[in-house]
């Protein structure tokens, strides 16, 4: 590939194919670029300010229930060692 753009492509045993740019490389335009290469696909655009937006409250409503699920096993744990310390005094083995 030439610094302007052209395109130089031989394959084995074949002639020598020369494509050159529509535009300068320093005057194309977005839209230049679209029309010679098509939409980008878009699993690989990037996200747009409301997706990014989405994302994020998505992730942070994630982690609240996750701290949510985590406090009431502590909480389980807790009540279920208190349980079994108080059952303890009592001589009484734990019920299970």
């Amino acid at each position: 590939m030439d610094p302007d753009g052209t395109l130089h492509v031989t394959p084995p045993g074949g002639r020598t194919r020369t494509t050159r740019p529509s535009c300068l490389a320093e005057a194309c335009t977005r839209q230049a670029v679209t029309d010679l290469l098509g939409r980008t696909p878009t699993r690989y655009r990037s996200p747009t300010p409301k997706e990014r937006a989405d994302r994020r409250a998505a992730a942070a409503e994630r982690a609240r229930l996750a701290a949510e699920i985590e406090a009431e096993l502590d909480a389980a744990l807790a009540m279920r060692w208190h349980d079994a310390a108080a059952g303890s005094q009592d001589g009484d083995p734990p019920p299970f």
